[in-house]
């Protein structure tokens, strides 16, 4: 829904779809679902701006060695992963997508860009401690889909075809280099349509 004043409470987007696991992290972290890997990742709440808790992933060092993750091989070709993720810290980078063995397809966040893994880049003017949705549609025969949109501005939308990838068990994760990266909401299932309203 749009959170603008004049459009507060329009639908953008409606997404139907078998929503095979769906987390909002307002409680806990379900350890059976999730594997925390280095720093320090928990629940947290930024006062006065989120109004509800989230999972924080924070790595102090310019490595890739704190991420978050779910805890088995959950998706396959035909199903989509959707996440709603902030980047938080002047150097920080973020990494957020589906892994399988040594592949990884998804979004690099650095700088202002936010760059597909196939090195297209999607946004120009992402920017930091701001809300974004990131959907990934595995597809092993048309090519996996990646988008990104700012959640309080979702004119503010780009996506890409990534072909080659999309065939066996994909992972979600997510990582962060040099800052904190949350995760606020996310859901996996099968996607059955989607319309967009602008």
């Amino acid at each position: 829904f749009y959170q603008s004043d004049n459009l507060k409470g329009r639908s953008y987007d409606t997404f139907v779809m078998k929503r095979d696991l769906f987390d909002d992290f307002d409680l806990s972290i379900n350890t059976s679902n999730w594997l925390a890997t280095g720093g320090t990742q928990n629940l947290g709440m930024n006062n006065q701006i989120d109004f509800d808790n989230a999972v924080t992933s924070y790595n102090s060092a310019a490595n890739w060695n704190v991420s978050f993750a779910r805890a088995t091989a959950s998706l396959t070709s035909g199903e989509v992963a959707v996440a709603h993720v902030r980047l938080s810290g002047a150097s920080a980078q973020g990494e957020v997508g589906l892994v399988n063995g040594g592949q990884f397809v998804g979004i690099t966040l650095q700088g202002n860009t936010a760059v597909a893994s196939n090195g297209t880049t999607l946004l120009t003017n992402f920017i930091k401690d701001e809300w974004y949705g990131i959907m990934i549609f595995l597809d092993a025969t048309n090519g996996t889909r990646v988008r990104i949109w700012q959640l309080d501005d979702p004119n503010t939308i780009n996506g890409v075809v990534i072909s080659g990838v999309g065939s066996g068990n994909w992972t979600f994760r997510d990582r962060v280099n040099n800052g904190t990266i949350w995760l606020d909401s996310y859901m996996e299932g099968v996607p059955y349509s989607e319309t967009r309203t602008s």
